[in-house]
């Protein structure tokens, strides 16, 4: 989800289902920003992101377009494993996780272990074995890493950054919560933070009529009744849960 936001903020990633919008809700699009004279595509991206900021736009998800986004992006890890297996590669347990759980040490110094176990698990099941406390040290202290001649700095940013709530970025917040908590896919209402419980609440299902859902956003949980399809006094309850 981090990545989509991130992409779609960065005008990489602009649909109909997943673009910028203007406070009164109408779509800020990325080709309509001005160009200036004689200036290069890389200036122009960098001045439009600064803008972009500047006018306080944020992101518009369809709901339903971006839960099933979601649970395509946490399969995709099976599907990738899937075909390395049918090239030959004997491990079939490649591990798929998400950019929020090897990123959680960066927001939270509490949660540093956590992502060393996730950068563990990523690493060992590709066969590499790593030393956890070399993997700690990279993450805690940072460490220069150079690929095809250029060199980038990673880690080194324990506790720094600061996670805001969703509705600060996504215009239609509790709507996408509440779609990624409704989910089938355990890992994809996973992704919904503590601090995104806005969503939490009793809501109505217009596929159901009559039917209520309660959301709670905070323990990750979804609970409601589906009747056949309505809910009324002579319709065959069925009670469920998600979570």
């Amino acid at each position: 989800l981090d990545k989509l936001l991130c992409e779609v903020h960065d005008c990489f990633h602009e649909t109909d289902t997943a673009h910028m919008v203007a406070a009164d809700g109408s779509w800020w699009r990325c080709d309509d920003f001005p160009w200036k004279p004689n200036e290069t595509g890389a200036a122009r991206w960098s001045r439009r992101r600064v803008q972009a900021r500047k006018n306080g736009t944020k992101i518009f998800l369809d709901p339903s377009a971006t839960e099933l986004a979601m649970r395509k992006g946490v399969a995709l890890g099976d599907e990738q494993a899937h075909f390395l297996s049918s090239l030959g590669f004997a491990n079939t347990s490649f591990a798929t996780l998400t950019v929020e759980d090897l990123e959680a040490f960066e927001y939270d110094a509490e949660r540093l272990e956590d992502s060393v176990s996730a950068w563990m698990q990523w690493m060992g099941s590709w066969g590499v074995d790593a030393r956890r406390d070399t993997v700690r040290q990279v993450l805690s202290e940072g460490a220069h890493v150079t690929r095809a001649k250029r060199s980038r700095w990673i880690g080194g940013n324990v506790g720094r950054r600061k996670h805001k709530p969703l509705s600060d970025y996504v215009y239609n917040a509790q709507a996408v919560t509440e779609a990624l908590l409704a989910s089938q896919d355990d890992r994809v209402r996973g992704l919904v933070r503590s601090d995104d419980d806005d969503a939490s609440g009793t809501y109505s299902d217009p596929k159901h009529p009559g039917c209520f859902r309660t959301v709670d956003a905070s323990a990750g949980k979804v609970a409601g009744v589906d009747g056949t399809p309505a809910c009324g006094p002579d319709a065959k309850l069925t009670e469920w849960e998600l979570g």
